[in-house]
């Protein structure tokens, strides 16, 4: 699945919509007519034509002393290397996963990077230790109600239901929560400062058949395009095993007290895709509460907007 949207949003950001829904504040800049219907180009010679420029830049970037740009680097290459068979699964050289460790290792109080690690760098696991960076990273992020998804992740996959209520209940007495999908698609963007797609495409082709925004692409939005589509890929940890213990609502009074806090943070969360999965789930934990109206009015809310 990851591959497929990596190619995706490689070539002309077919999940950039997606971004837009998840990361709202990932760049400044006028983005409104992103935001509209979006269609990808089926012109397979053009999106070779743009994975092997993507390719070509990010060996660049070796040269570079930036962890952030190593990361990339390492990130790019692997994703855009030639490929006979586009369906075909990447391919990781040891020699890439010796640059994503090394930039790891130059970006140790690298709050973006400990998430790429905590969250098993993608299909580059072999050079990550993500029990350590789920560490670094709360040290990092200790207010982020976020890093505890990781921990519940960690904790429901074995089976320790009590580490896991306790990963959900921290997560309730943290003060915000913030996905690191803004941050990881600024670090894209930053790292993409000086790469030119060889490519022109119609804004029809890239922002729907219907938008009467006529300007050329320019290559700052080809580099946000492909920036957005790389975080959606990749910066989202599991997000359902929260409803394994919040829905339907627990019995135990205890339990549903520690799902309504965490659920008050989820639906403040810095996203859309956040704000609507915790108003969905307010409404539902709340439902026998003095709240139940205020969070129905939240949810509502949420629809219209």
């Amino acid at each position: 699945m990851k591959n497929n949207k990596i190619n995706n949003a490689l070539a002309y950001g077919a999940f950039f919509a997606a971004a837009l829904l998840v990361g709202g504040g990932i760049l400044a800049g006028d983005f409104t007519r992103y935001a509209r219907n979006h269609s990808a180009s089926n012109d397979k010679i053009q999106a070779r034509e743009v994975q092997a420029s993507l390719y070509a830049y990010a060996k660049t970037l070796e040269a570079s002393d930036n962890a952030r740009d190593l990361a990339v680097s390492a990130f790019l290459q692997v994703s855009n290397k030639p490929r006979d068979n586009p369906e075909q699964a990447f391919v990781v050289s040891q020699e890439e996963i010796d640059l994503l460790k090394k930039a790891l290792v130059l970006g140790q109080n690298d709050a973006t990077l400990a998430w790429f690690e905590a969250m098993d760098c993608g299909w580059m696991s072999a050079a990550c230790d993500k029990d350590a960076a789920l560490i670094r990273l709360g040290n990092l992020e200790p207010d982020n109600a976020a890093v505890e998804f990781l921990h519940l992740n960690k904790a429901h996959a074995i089976g320790n239901t009590e580490a896991s209520w306790q990963a959900i209940e921290r997560g309730g007495q943290k003060k915000y929560f913030r996905l690191p999908i803004d941050a990881i698609g600024a670090m894209y963007y930053q790292s993409l400062r000086n790469w030119h797609s060889p490519v022109t495409l119609d804004p029809k082709d890239v922002f729907g058949k219907n938008t009467k925004d006529l300007r050329p692409v320019s290559q700052d939005e080809y580099r946000k395009i492909t920036a957005f589509g790389f975080s959606i890929a990749i910066a989202i940890p599991a997000l359902q095993d929260y409803s394994v213990y919040c829905r339907p609502a627990p019995t135990n009074v205890s339990h549903l007290k520690i799902c309504q806090q965490f659920t008050g943070k989820l639906a403040a969360g810095d996203s859309m895709l956040l704000q609507g999965m915790g108003t969905r789930m307010g409404t539902e934990l709340f439902l026998q509460s003095p709240e139940k109206e205020q969070w129905q009015a939240r949810r509502n809310q949420h629809q219209w907007q």
